[in-house]
């Protein structure tokens, strides 16, 4: 009696399932994400992200900043499910606060330069970079604010500009 008790039990607990699963406070679970479509063929980019690091790094210690971290991704009207990763060229610009738009420091980058790292975002492929000052400039000068900005152009299609919105960042040292 006892072994055919126990194969029963056993029967039970193996046949039972869970078929609602819910969170502690009784809302359901979210449902699984799904893969993003692929992009439609021949799309064209017509907005760029530009994210600023908060400060300028001092790299060789002379205390100048020198390297300004950056993560670009490029969108397109026509698909919004994430960003989209192009080949074209990045011009990065350095430009002081204020009403002089001439550009202090210039740096052009193609999307397949090793200076860029492919990154996968919450909001879809991008890249990061680190604009190194020396390269382009001297880093020695007074404290001031300068501006960030960027333009994309892809191999096949128009020019794409970032925002006017300043991304203040400050370079130099105060005396």
């Amino acid at each position: 009696m006892r072994p055919l008790l126990l194969g029963v039990m056993m029967l039970g607990a193996l046949g039972c399932q869970t078929t609602d699963v819910r969170t502690n406070d009784g809302r359901a679970l979210p449902p699984v994400p799904s893969e993003i479509p692929a992009p439609p063929a021949g799309i064209s980019i017509d907005a760029m992200t530009l994210l600023v690091g908060q400060r300028p790094i001092d790299v060789d210690g002379d205390g100048y900043p020198d390297r300004i971290e950056a993560a670009v991704a490029l969108f397109s009207e026509d698909y919004a499910a994430a960003s989209l990763r192009v080949p074209g060229t990045f011009v990065f610009e350095l430009v002081p606060r204020g009403s002089d738009p001439s550009a202090i420091a210039r740096w052009t980058v193609a999307s397949d330069d090793p200076k860029f790292q492919t990154v996968d975002a919450l909001y879809g492929p991008a890249w990061q970079i680190a604009l190194d000052l020396r390269e382009v400039a001297d880093p020695v000068r007074p404290l001031s604010w300068v501006n960030l900005r960027g333009s994309f152009q892809p191999n096949q299609g128009a020019l794409v500009r970032t925002s006017e919105e300043p991304r203040l960042i400050q370079i130099g040292r105060g005396s």
